[in-house]
């Protein structure tokens, strides 16, 4: 990055109004959410705010937090209503042009922001995305999920051809487009962020980079790796006969074969029952989006 681009862009630490809303909800996060701050505070673009929004938590993350001093951090006590509502409450919160959702265990790499920023300066897009690393909870890098530089008209077909994989963290997006998008639902508490970034990408233009801006950690204990009643995981509300974007049902498709994968390693028969049931008639179109991932995505232009 040129010493020029870094310059015009560190300049915006003087505007009053943030350029960046950093929303954080908080859960019992104590062993992890000083290092994500520490992330944050490190970046080298200065110009965001960070909301802090904790959920109820009943270990010393609210004492770790409180303990901050920066005038850039907010922080937002409420009772315990789960991610979806906490995220909810800091989307509305946000005062920046440009909002990331980052959760308490992840790290920002300190060139984030500026790489962030600079994808804004090159084009106007409702969203923008960047690469990422997957930890392990011993620290061990365990994924590298790089998106191709470029621009793609339509998000979802990029998505689908594996050209940028988005989650919350390596992504940016426009605070008047979360207003069209809307609220995250909050009677799936399983992959309800997936259901939320396709709602986001549907029919929306998106700027990537290769650059890796972002450290996610893959906890053994985390959520989705827990059993969940599958009326509140998002398998369990999915119809792809109501799905009418041919690429929104490929991912879908593909998501759901894992999740049958992963019911059956569980031995949840009703899990898998409820999945086929509704989508019987799209089992061939299941075992096709397996299929389609064989694909050498890296040499399809899209």
């Amino acid at each position: 990055m040129s010493t020029s681009i870094c310059y015009s862009i560190l300049t915006h630490n003087f505007m009053n109004q943030p350029v960046f809303s950093i929303v954080i909800p908080l859960f019992n996060k104590e062993k992890y959410i000083g290092r994500t701050i520490d992330s944050i505070l490190s970046q080298k673009f200065g110009n965001f705010e960070i909301i802090i929004v904790n959920d109820g938590s009943t270990d010393s993350s609210l004492s770790i937090v409180s303990q901050y001093t920066d005038k850039r951090i907010r922080i937002i006590n409420k009772p315990n209503e789960g991610v979806s509502a906490t995220r909810n409450r800091g989307m509305s919160e946000a005062k920046g042009e440009l909002v990331c959702f980052l959760d308490a265990d992840d790290v920002l790499l300190p060139n984030a922001l500026v790489e962030f920023m600079r994808l804004r300066k090159t084009k106007n897009c409702d969203i923008y995305a960047a690469s990422f690393v997957e930890k392990t909870p011993s620290d061990c890098i365990s994924k590298n999920a790089i998106c191709t530089n470029g621009f793609f008209k339509n998000a979802l077909k990029a998505i689908c051809f594996h050209k940028i994989t988005a989650r919350m963290g390596n992504i940016v997006i426009k605070r008047d487009v979360l207003q069209s998008v809307g609220a995250m639902r909050t009677d799936i508490t399983l992959y309800e962020d997936k259901e939320w970034l396709l709602r986001l990408f549907r029919g929306r233009e998106v700027l990537a980079s290769n650059y890796v801006v972002m450290e996610y950690r893959r906890n053994n204990n985390g959520l989705s790796n827990a059993h969940c009643p599958i009326e509140r995981d998002l398998a369990g509300n999915v119809s792809l006969a109501k799905i009418h974007d041919k690429y929104e049902r490929i991912i879908l498709a593909d998501f759901l074969f894992r999740r049958i994968v992963r019911m059956l390693q569980a031995r949840d028969i009703h899990g898998v029952c409820n999945i086929l049931k509704q989508n019987m008639c799209f089992l061939p179109f299941l075992v096709l989006s397996t299929c389609i991932r064989l694909i050498p995505y890296k040499w399809i232009k899209i």
